[in-house]
This record gives structure tokens, sequence and C-alpha cells, in this order.
């Protein structure tokens, strides 16, 4: 086993000498050092540089998305008419939450209501201290709590 090891690195170590070697040896048999390779592969003083044109590539993908564009395109002209054909929300007003315990409640409108509940078309979503998340036509809208604003509508 140990006679394999030193075999294979020998020969590992007479390979990188042999691939190292051959240019040295190849510029000593042509009568030229490698000083002199170098100076003649050097552009000359006074000649033009060989430009070489660069092909212009243009993305054609046919009938696929082109991947250096954004994959969601946002249209202001359609975000404001669909906030213009809105419908407003119902004047929801909280005289009160109680949200401490496993059954949180909320009194709208003078009306007792819990998660779930449905009151002038609006679902309630949640309650908790800050105030009451309700979903009225495909938005929501979180009723703040009596005693933080006056129970004031904010759109979420």
């Amino acid at each position: 086993m140990r006679k394999k090891k030193l075999f294979y690195t020998a020969s590992f170590l007479f390979a990188c000498l042999f691939i190292f070697s051959v240019p040295v040896c190849y510029a000593l048999i042509g009568g030229s050092s490698i000083k002199e390779i170098e100076q003649a592969n050097q552009p000359k003083q006074g000649a033009e540089p060989v430009v070489i044109p660069k092909p212009i590539l243009e993305y054609t993908s046919g009938s696929l998305r082109d991947p250096f564009k954004p994959y969601i395109v946002k249209e202001e002209t359609k975000a404001t008419e669909y906030r213009s054909t809105q419908e407003p929300p119902p004047k929801l007003a909280i005289q009160g939450i109680i949200w401490g315990g496993s059954l949180p409640q909320a009194i709208i409108n003078n009306t007792v209501v819990k998660v779930g509940d449905i009151i002038e078309e609006a679902r309630v979503l949640e309650i908790n201290k800050e105030g009451v998340t309700v979903f009225f036509k495909s938005r929501q809208y979180k009723l703040a709590s009596p005693g933080l604003s006056g129970g004031a509508q904010t759109p979420e």
C-alpha cells in the first residue's frame, strides 16, 4: 500500500514538472527566450489595434414572458377606475370591545357581534384591543377602538 502511494505521488510530481517545463524547453530549442516571445506577441507601435466586433443580441422569446421585465405590471388608470367605482363602507360605530376572554366580542351600532358575524353587509374578521377588522366588498377595513381614536374607519 505504501509503495502504491509513493508511486502515485512520484507520478504526479513528474507530470507537473513535465507540464511546466515544456514551454521553457520549447523557447530554448527554438533559439528565442521567453522575453523575445512576449515581445513578439506585443502589438507594434503605430499599428492599429485589431477590433473584434461584438454581436448584438436581442431577446426573442416568442410567446414566453420576458424575464427582464417585471412580473406584475401596475397600471395607474385601472387602479383609479377601480377606486372610483368602489362602494364606500357602511357607517359602523364601535361602542365597546371585550377582547380578553376566549370569545372576543364587540358592540357595533348597538349590536353585539363576534368574529364571523355579519353586520350591515360587513363580515367581522378580527376583534382585539386596537379595534375591529371587517371585510366589506372585497376590501378590509380597520375600525379603531373608541378609546383610541373615536372609532374611525381606515382601509387596510
